[in-house]
């Protein structure tokens, strides 16, 4: 999880799109997000995360308002400052997942899901 705590902080959107459930803006900190409180076994749901498909290998995620990404992103810092050192976490070992794009797109939630699962 420490490996995706610096990429909660790009959060500008980069994508925006328009579906049924309405709006959703995609930042490379909301892959991230998504992916932690998965490992965590939180609902993103409980965050305000929308988690759509459009297709097998498709997938969008982000949040309705700026706002609710902010909102999302501390509530999870705060969460995980305090349970980082409960035995579940403390000794995870470390995962390099791939498709991590360091040019401020996140990390490719069709091909990490396998290490979530």
């Amino acid at each position: 999880m420490n490996a995706l705590l610096p990429m909660l902080e790009k959060t500008s959107a980069n994508h925006s799109f328009s579906g049924p459930t309405g709006r959703i803006a995609k930042a490379p900190s909301d892959v991230a997000l998504y992916i932690m409180l998965k490992l965590s076994r939180q609902d993103p749901d409980d965050y305000d995360l929308l988690a759509t498909t459009s297709g097998p290998s498709f997938s969008i995620i982000g949040f309705s308002e700026d706002t609710k990404r902010t909102a999302a992103i501390a509530r999870y810092k705060e969460w995980w400052e305090q349970n980082k050192t409960r035995d579940t976490y403390k000794n995870l070992p470390t995962v390099t997942l791939p498709n991590i794009d360091t040019n401020n797109r996140g990390p490719n939630l069709g091909t990490v899901m396998e290490y979530i699962e």
